[in-house]
């Protein structure tokens, strides 16, 4: 997409285009007895949100990968954003020294192994700075973290940073389409407690497996050229800018591409504008124009979204979700050309070059 205008002057012209009980400062739960003695019951051991919230949730996006491709053993093919769990800790009146949070793997994992397994991948989790993982993940053994907890105190409150990560442990990998369902797949408990049911349960949502061809996505920008006209320096720029031009962008699938794609495809669609070799201003947000002598001409060249929201130069948007079954989708952006506060307008021509950029993932 190229961005021409022309900054002329009167005198010449110049062009371009917890679930959990609320505790008091000991939480503890007591009966009257029938000797009307007082027997205290500590609340059942085992971590629990610190927050008082429920229990945590990790968002799995849909993972695409082209047919064409063929990734090694070991390659990462999809690392989730961080999720941070505050917990707290409750040990009981054990008489072990100390006791440590625990990550375990429950009943649901299971089913999630296998159905990555078959698919010739698997699943590892970064724990803080460790690693959570065996080999072919046939189980997992309890993984300890944060820091000790003395017998019968509660723990402060810690917070542990968790990862998935999806691996290839046999290749090809066989994904074509792969569909899973949310799992309660994992908890946080106390380690070493024996018969321990409470604990904070860590769910995985529904995801797809599923690859495509490299020559599925298809691509189209209308207009392709944005003519801005003249600015007249001689005139005060709130009578002719800002100046805005729309810029529909259209993605779909490529109907002529042949190859193996997944059936009932769900595809995150991403899109990323960029400006290679230009000036952003500080906050990325606008292109600093210069004229023809590669002086700052005063003018920004900004790309607004439907909703007038300023978009971030080399940080990508959610552009929509391609389905087989939903068509192609298109979205409408602003091209803005105004002044820089406080700068003086410049004679000459200008132009931009604007690059625009669609993943599908």
């Amino acid at each position: 997409m190229r961005i021409p205008a022309t900054v002329n002057s009167v005198r010449g012209e110049n062009r371009s285009g917890m679930k959990m009980l609320k505790r008091g400062l000991q939480a503890l739960l007591c009966t009257l007895t029938i000797l009307t003695s007082m027997a205290c019951y500590a609340i059942p051991p085992g971590c629990y949100s610190a927050s008082l919230g429920q229990d945590t949730t990790f968002h799995v996006n849909n993972i695409t990968l082209r047919s064409g491709s063929h990734p090694n053993v070991g390659d990462i093919i999809y690392t989730s954003p961080a999720y941070t769990i505050q917990y707290q800790c409750q040990a009981g009146d054990y008489s072990a020294t100390t006791y440590r949070a625990n990550l375990v793997s429950l009943p649901d994992f299971n089913v999630l192994r296998d159905q990555l397994r078959n698919a010739g991948l698997a699943l590892r989790m970064l724990v803080n700075d460790g690693i959570w993982y065996s080999g072919q993940l046939i189980n997992y053994t309890p993984f300890p973290f944060g820091d000790a907890i003395p017998a019968g105190q509660n723990s402060q409150v810690q917070s542990v940073r968790i990862q998935l990560q999806i691996e290839v442990v046999s290749s090809p990998p066989n994904v074509v389409s792969v569909s899973l369902s949310p799992h309660t797949a994992f908890k946080i408990i106390m380690g070493g407690i024996p018969d321990q049911n409470y604990g904070l349960n860590i769910n995985t949502s529904g995801f797809r497996l599923q690859s495509i061809p490299d020559c599925f996505g298809r691509v189209s920008i209308s207009p392709t050229w944005v003519s801005l006209g003249h600015i007249y320096t001689d005139y005060p720029s709130s009578q002719h800018l800002p100046r805005q031009i729309p810029i529909t962008i259209t993605a779909g699938q490529n109907i002529g591409c042949t190859g193996q794609f997944s059936d009932n495809y769900d595809i995150l669609l991403s899109t990323t504008f960029s400006a290679p070799g230009q000036t952003l201003t500080s906050a990325s947000q606008a292109v600093a124009l210069t004229n023809g002598q590669g002086e700052p001409n005063g003018l920004a060249l900004s790309l607004k979204d439907n909703a007038g929201n300023p978009l971030t130069f080399d940080s990508p948007s959610t552009f929509g979700n391609l389905t087989q079954s939903g068509g192609d989708i298109s979205r409408t952006y602003t091209a803005n050309l105004d002044a820089i506060p406080g700068t003086e307008l410049k004679t000459g021509s200008f132009s931009a070059n604007v690059v625009v950029n669609i993943t599908y993932q």
